[in-house]
């Protein structure tokens, strides 16, 4: 089991990226077609975020006692978030309290992934004839 929050990577004192913590650059952006497809706003945005588990095909935290107002924007801006299917494997957490007694959860889970689709648009999946 995993207890308390997700880290953010984000130094506390000046809000730049934790020491050895890469944001996403120009050259990652280009070489991946989702983030490419992102709005030039999102683009600066992703300039700022901690570039961790770039290459994760699957990531998994569900049923643990993780807490938090909001999921990090390291994991909200991964070009496969939509992809790590974030309702089963991400969102859901144990019910009941951890040992501090705090309720698992996030206050920012979405109801859909609009959100994503919108912010990067050569995610959405498309309908095919076969």
């Amino acid at each position: 089991m995993i207890y308390g929050k997700l880290p953010t990577f984000i130094n506390s004192y000046n809000g730049s990226p934790e020491y050895g913590v890469s944001t996403y650059t120009d050259e990652d952006i280009q070489q991946n077609d989702t983030l490419m497809s992102a709005s030039e706003e999102v683009k600066a945005k992703l300039k700022t975020i901690p570039n961790i588990l770039p290459n994760a095909e699957h990531f998994s935290i569900n049923l643990n006692f993780l807490t938090g107002d909001d999921l990090p924007d390291w994991l909200l801006y991964h070009p496969r978030f939509a992809r790590f299917d974030p309702f089963t494997l991400i969102y859901t957490q144990d019910s009941g309290k951890d040992k501090s007694g705090n309720i698992p959860g996030f206050k920012n889970e979405p109801s859909n992934l609009e959100w994503f689709y919108e912010r990067y648009p050569k995610a959405r999946p498309t309908l095919t004839d076969n």
